[in-house]
């Protein structure tokens, strides 16, 4: 199999450091939406076609009890965002809107405690699937009305999903403390027709088959690999395999996306690469060729583990572009 391997990771932006960028999502005009997720915020990067760094634009900062965690498009420049503490559900609608503009996102729908929503995917047009990190389960949200309103409902649950997974809790303000993360990245491949997830607290990389007229869940749940410190992912299928984040440490991994493969191989950070300090997400580009070429990827410089000496990075967005050679096969 040819694997395709990183031949240049550039820095397409940078944010202020202390900065946790903790996902993103790449338009159709090239630019790039990222959330981060202690600071509340929403980021606007122009499209990195000219001269790099590009200035990233201070989109919308929600209030503090909403850590924005995942991004998911649900029709041309109409984007959900999902926010953490205060469980929430926005619509983001920018259509005709240009940079410098303000913006006006609505509420769709308020989750129930516990809730930790956390990655999410589009599963069908109107059907959005997100993990839930808290309470170790994905839900599906049902958009309705064109968007503006939402009904969520739990759509799987299972072992392999629970948070905690031995670590101590994560401190989430002065008076709070909740479960290590559970259930983390999520992504669908209409080719395989599986969705795809992995769980931090466990370190797993599993899979559950879809059936394509309920769109419910078609089977258990199996696994793929182990991989510690696992945070997100997106998915080639043509070359059958998923690139995942290992958020604190510095490496990206790469690993099949069928069951009872020889495990998982570092993509990227393994020899160290200092512009790739705390990666927390990954997407491909929106051009004709990027898909399994071309990657952002967030990182926080550092935040959360700093590399071996002891220098915190300016939290950035970058680009890993890859090329072709011979390898084994997974």
């Amino acid at each position: 199999m040819m694997h395709p391997v990183p031949t240049k990771i550039t820095t397409v932006a940078e944010f202020p450091k202390h900065t946790m960028p903790e996902n993103l999502v790449v338009r159709a005009d090239g630019s790039i939406l990222v959330v981060a997720s202690p600071q509340c915020e929403v980021w606007y990067v122009p499209a990195p076609t000219g001269q790099l760094p590009v200035e990233p634009l201070l989109l919308h900062t929600f209030d503090k009890k909403q850590l924005a965690q995942s991004f998911v498009e649900a029709a041309p420049d109409i984007f959900y965002v999902f926010t953490y503490g205060d469980a929430v559900l926005h619509r983001f609608d920018l259509r005709g809107w240009t940079p410098g503009e303000p913006v006006n996102p609505t509420k769709v729908l308020q989750f129930e405690p516990p809730a930790g929503p956390n990655g999410c995917c589009l599963l069908a047009p109107g059907v959005i699937l997100v993990a839930d990190c808290v309470e170790g389960l994905i839900w599906r949200v049902d958009l309705t009305n064109g968007g503006t309103s939402a009904a969520a409902r739990v759509w799987l649950k299972h072992d392999s999903m629970n948070a905690g997974g031995g670590h101590p809790p994560v401190k989430f303000s002065d008076t709070q403390e909740v479960p290590f993360p559970g259930i983390n990245g999520l992504r669908y491949g209409p080719k395989t027709r599986h969705v795809y997830y992995t769980t931090s607290s466990l370190g797993l990389f599993m899979r559950v088959a879809v059936d394509p007229a309920t769109l419910e869940p078609a089977g258990e749940p199996e696994h793929l690999a182990d991989i510690a410190n696992v945070d997100d992912l997106c998915l080639d299928e043509n070359l059958g395999v998923a690139y995942i984040t290992r958020h604190p440490d510095h490496i990206i991994e790469r690993a099949s996306l069928e069951p009872g493969s020889s495990g998982s191989e570092a993509a990227a950070g393994d020899p160290f690469t200092d512009n790739l300090i705390g990666p927390t997400s990954i997407d491909w580009g929106r051009g004709p060729d990027d898909y399994g070429r071309v990657a952002y990827v967030p990182t926080d410089g550092g935040v959360i583990k700093l590399p071996s000496d002891g220098v915190l990075r300016p939290a950035r967005l970058i680009r890993i572009e890859f090329a072709m050679e011979s390898g084994a096969s997974h």
